[in-house]
């Protein structure tokens, strides 16, 4: 269980929720379309990012989900599978991302 600060997993559900009240088209996560849901995990990556000023880390708990969620999309961007309406959100998500790239420091 975490303590302090609010797991990742929580704080997902806990914005969808939000999302949702704020909306008032859905009650609860399992009522969320999954466009609700992904444009929840887009906003939670923004935000990781934006306040963190790096991108989400595969190696850290509270943001591994995070990450899965950005690889996940891009290699369904690669593919050309990525639902067209998503594109653009997806594009601004890589344009942050790559303004918070990791640069090696010995190199």
């Amino acid at each position: 269980m975490c303590q302090g600060e609010l797991c990742s997993g929580y704080k997902a559900h806990t914005e969808l929720a939000l999302y949702a009240s704020q909306n008032g088209t859905k009650s609860s996560i399992n009522d969320m379309t999954q466009d609700e849901r992904w444009k929840v995990n887009w906003q939670e990556v923004m935000d990781f990012m934006e306040a963190n000023k790096r991108r989400p880390s595969k190696y850290v708990p509270e943001e591994k989900l995070m990450h899965h969620w950005w690889r996940h999309q891009q290699k369904l961007f690669n593919a050309g599978l990525l639902k067209e309406d998503r594109i653009g959100m997806f594009k601004q998500l890589i344009e942050t991302g790559e303004r918070y790239r990791h640069v090696n420091q010995y190199t």
